[in-house]
């Protein structure tokens, strides 16, 4: 057995502290309250392919409440019913939303499971068929460890350049323990603009979107009943 706090001994000896601790700076303390801010990327999911442009500015304006049933597996949040672009009837004949083919989910992807939005997190599923309009920014990801059930999630849309900007002063700031201010964004910013190029005159054409995550979508989102038929 070691002895504890002999400085005699060499196997006791404690090294002297790098440096001594000191508070950080008051604009690296985060600030924690019942109503969050949350910068999100639009897409791979969206107006007007599953959601109706009314339903995608319902979305943003709207606050969110975070539902105690939440955990490592997502974020479940309760809010306005969404309006789809095109519903599927089922043999009951009640209607069910709109899926995707399968895509894959990026962390922080809001996902409408029916009619409820969950955040997906860490221990939430990596690929699926239920649609995602808007993915959390990696540098807003945090907020989202943070919330507690009761609290309120009020979404805006940000660019991609915003969110590399936002990333990157994060990095700055937990690195060095130095804040050189939060990169701010454009004054507006259309998240429904759409990425297409246009092919030949014979109609061949493609798209691409952002799923999230440094994920790519490829081509032109369908709905999964559309293309069963």
């Amino acid at each position: 057995m070691l002895a504890i706090s002999q400085p005699c001994l060499p196997a006791c000896t404690t090294p002297a502290p790098i440096s001594l601790p000191q508070a950080p700076e008051p604009a690296l303390i985060p600030q924690y309250g019942e109503v969050w801010e949350i910068g999100v990327l639009y897409g791979p999911h969206g107006a007007p392919d599953f959601f109706t442009p009314e339903s995608m500015d319902t979305f943003f304006n709207a606050e969110w409440q975070v539902h105690y049933n939440s955990n490592r597996l997502g974020v479940r949040l309760v809010g306005p019913k969404p309006e789809w672009t095109r519903s599927r009837r089922r043999r009951s004949g009640l209607t069910s939303p709109p899926t995707c083919t399968t895509c894959e989910y990026a962390i922080g992807a809001v996902n409408f499971t029916g009619d409820f939005p969950v955040i997906l997190t860490r221990d939430g599923p990596s690929l699926g068929g239920f649609v995602c309009p808007v993915t959390i920014a990696k540098a807003e990801l945090w907020k989202v460890g943070q919330v507690e059930a009761g609290d309120r999630i009020r979404f805006h849309a940000i660019s991609f350049e915003h969110a590399q900007s936002l990333e990157i002063a994060q990095q700055v700031a937990v690195t060095n323990l130095w804040c050189r201010g939060k990169p701010a964004g454009p004054a507006s910013f259309d998240c429904t603009r759409r990425d297409d190029q246009r092919g030949d005159p014979g109609g061949n054409s493609c798209s691409g979107s952002a799923a999230g995550g440094g994920l790519p979508s490829g081509g032109r989102q369908l709905c999964a009943d559309r293309i069963r038929r």
